[in-house]
């Protein structure tokens, strides 16, 4: 009975102990873990835009130290908060694209035709369903709803139409999301050019809605060799892997040669 005693004294004693070191590391380690969290948290912009796809800041920083991983990269944050967090996990740079939103309707009230006055709900979410608001069946509804989930306030609507202040615009994509017409579209800042217009109706039918639409007339894609423009549906779109190898100066004459003036410049200021 002694005997027996002594044992499960002495395997209780064991566990006891052992017990004890794995709280202390436990704790020791989340220490270790929160304060870098925290120098994780430090270098993040603060916002919890999501771009990243975390809920916030702290859920991204969290997987970051957990993963010891910077996953996509803090996008707002750019190239000089990733470098940052690379440095905090001890892991190798590397280069993150920085994306920026650009606008595919570039009529102003009175440039986009509508038939009939609209007196519904102003979210284009709900005009949208309704075919309401404008003739153009792919243009810009102009009531905002990218406006209302842009969380720098990066975006506003002026005359029916959406403009971008590109010093805001973090390239989160929130207003992709949430356009019902796929007016809106994310390209790398350093692309530079795109086609301000979605309508894929022939030319005809869009001078009938529009009079800065795309008329599909493929002179963008005649004026320069190897040109990285090209027709879809009757509308101009963008070979970005072949924009690289054509002159900025080429680019600027294929866009002041554009009849409707359709294709535009990404232009920070």
């Amino acid at each position: 009975m002694g005997k027996i005693l002594i044992s499960l004294f002495s395997l209780g004693g064991i566990a006891f102990v052992f017990g004890l070191i794995l709280s202390i590391l436990d704790k020791r380690l989340k220490v270790e873990e929160d304060r870098k969290v925290e120098e994780v948290l430090s270098l993040l912009p603060g916002i919890n835009c999501g771009a990243c796809g975390f809920k916030g800041c702290r859920d991204f920083a969290q997987a970051v130290v957990k993963e010891n991983n910077i996953f996509g990269g803090c996008i707002p944050g750019g190239e000089e908060v990733n470098k940052k967090l690379a440095k905090v996990l001890g892991i190798k740079e590397r280069s993150f694209s920085s994306k920026k939103v650009v606008v595919l309707c570039s009529a102003e009230e009175g440039e986009k035709y509508s038939s009939f006055e609209y007196r519904g709900p102003e979210t284009c979410f709900l005009a949208n369903i309704s075919l309401a608001n404008i003739d153009c069946r792919y243009g810009c509804l102009g009531f905002g709803d990218c406006v209302e989930v842009c969380p720098t306030q990066a975006l506003k609507v002026e005359k029916g139409r959406v403009y971008v202040d590109y010093k805001k615009c973090i390239g989160c994509g929130k207003c992709v999301e949430v356009c019902p017409r796929g007016v809106l579209k994310l390209i790398d800042k350093e692309d530079k050019v795109y086609v301000g217009c979605n309508n894929r109706e022939k030319g005809v039918s869009t001078k009938k809605v529009c009079s800065k639409g795309c008329i599909g007339c493929g002179l963008c894609t005649k004026l320069i060799r190897n040109s990285p423009f090209y027709l879809e549906e009757g509308l101009a779109k963008i070979d970005y892997s072949k924009l690289k190898s054509i002159s900025s100066e080429e680019v600027v004459k294929v866009i002041e040669k554009c009849p409707v003036k359709a294709i535009k410049l990404l232009q920070e200021k």
